[in-house]
């Protein structure tokens, strides 16, 4: 069987059982990470596949550590306006500090995005990338330079928001561009969005902060990362959205569920998807087979057996004719039809036929696209940008995209120039970092 795989919202694959095994055994994968199940039509975790059923969280706690002990500052209560309206000196004064308090809160659990475009390392666009290197996981500058090792490392992850996941005796910790910020200490974790990150103790998901203090006791089953200000959360098998303080603001009450984009989320009740607000309410009711995230205004659905594209108010712009699709970005998407992919444009043409194998949808302005089992890219005009050669690829971010040769995997520019270390620094004893 056949799998695709979403890790950081992008699409990986095709793999086979065995190579899922392998990916997940390297570190190259996580467990928690998710594969597309036809039969429910939904991500399903990759510990629900067979050849992963004895891989089960351990239900043993694990000891606390200095981060996870400590406790999360109280959120200034909300009591609304005051009861009298007095003038004295010390009600200003008190005012003043609990303005002052707010900001500082504000400011301590997720720093706005005016002021993080300001803070050094927390934008991506020249953050270093995790590779590897004869057995060796390291940090390499888009130049070629590597970074020392900060510590052993069995794994990493891209950096996001100035900190990166990494690895290490079989635990998740997070450090910047010169040293561990959060030791090593938890059972898996997500990445950096909105000032938190996802993290699993003893089983249960619940958040940090970039200090490492929990938002609060470990509960759900699975925590998503935080899009526009609502994270996707599981409990007994039920959807639902959480805020930074740890609150459900939108119940566990959907079947299936995906993150915020755009200002609505896909949302399954039963077999059928739908979409909602940031409240929680049916924007859009649960009537489509199938239903991707909005991109540009609009989003690709399944109705009646056939893809098409929908604006926000539920309205066809493109009519369902297609066997898949994906959502439109600059005006284009990619379309299947009698079993090739090509790429339509919402005013009603193909701007490239259906003529390759598979596709994937554009981002920073390129496709990734698949003839005689190779990968390669094609630009807004439906031309090559990097003729196909890979095994395998992820979509273009920053400027950069992931590629696999076999197992190896290096990153390429969109010219399909490599990005390649110079030197790898040396590193104590760190385990290979492939795929």
């Amino acid at each position: 069987m056949i799998y695709y795989v979403n890790m950081d919202g992008q699409r990986l694959g095709p793999y086979e059982t065995d190579e899922l095994v392998r990916l997940v055994e390297s570190g190259a994968l996580s467990i928690d990470d998710t594969w597309w199940d036809n039969d429910t039509e939904s991500w399903q975790s990759l510990r629900h596949l067979p050849a992963f059923a004895s891989k089960a969280p351990p239900t043993t706690p694990t000891e606390p550590s200095p981060a996870s002990e400590q406790s999360v500052p109280e959120e200034t209560p909300q009591t609304g306006p005051p009861r009298a309206r007095r003038r004295s000196a010390k009600t200003l004064v008190g005012a003043a500090v609990v303005i002052g308090l707010a900001v500082v809160c504000a400011l301590y659990f997720r720093p706005p995005a005016w002021l993080q475009s300001k803070v050094p390392g927390l934008l991506t666009t020249h953050s270093p990338l995790p590779t590897s290197a004869s057995g060796r996981a390291f940090f390499m500058k888009r130049d070629g330079q590597t970074l020392p090792a900060q510590t052993e490392m069995e794994a990493l992850r891209p950096f996001a928001e100035g900190l990166a996941a990494f690895r290490r005796e079989g635990r998740w910790g997070f450090l910047d561009h010169e040293h561990v910020v959060i030791e090593a200490q938890f059972e898996a974790t997500g990445s950096f969005s909105q000032g938190f990150a996802p993290v699993r103790i003893a089983g249960k998901w619940s958040f940090i902060n970039r200090t490492g203090m929990l938002v609060m006791a470990p509960a759900y089953e699975y925590c998503g990362e935080f899009r526009e200000d609502r994270a996707h959360v599981v409990q007994g098998s039920k959807h639902g959205y959480t805020n930074f303080m740890g609150h459900l603001v939108v119940p566990l009450q959907f079947d299936d569920a995906r993150d915020f984009s755009e200002g609505l989320a896909v949302v399954r009740q039963g077999r059928r998807w739908g979409y909602i607000d940031p409240a929680g309410r049916l924007t859009l009711p649960a009537n489509f087979e199938c239903a991707l995230d909005f991109s540009d205004g609009m989003a690709a659905v399944r109705a009646n057996g056939k893809w098409g594209i929908i604006k926000k108010d539920g309205a066809f712009v493109v009519p369902p004719q297609f066997e898949d699709a994906c959502s439109p970005s600059a005006g284009r998407f990619a379309a299947q039809l009698g079993g090739k992919w090509g790429f339509y444009k919402v005013g009603g043409q193909w701007l490239v036929p259906p003529t390759y194998d598979d596709a994937g949808p554009y981002a920073d302005g390129l496709a990734p696209v698949s003839m005689a089992g190779r990968w390669g890219f094609i630009d807004l005009d439906g031309g090559f940008a990097v003729n196909p050669r890979f095994d395998r690829v992820s979509l273009f971010r920053s400027g950069l995209a992931a590629v696999w040769t076999g197992e190896s995997r290096d990153y390429i520019d969109a010219r399909g120039n490599f990005i390649r270390p110079l030197m790898p620094a040396a590193t104590p004893r760190a385990t290979t970092l492939s795929r």
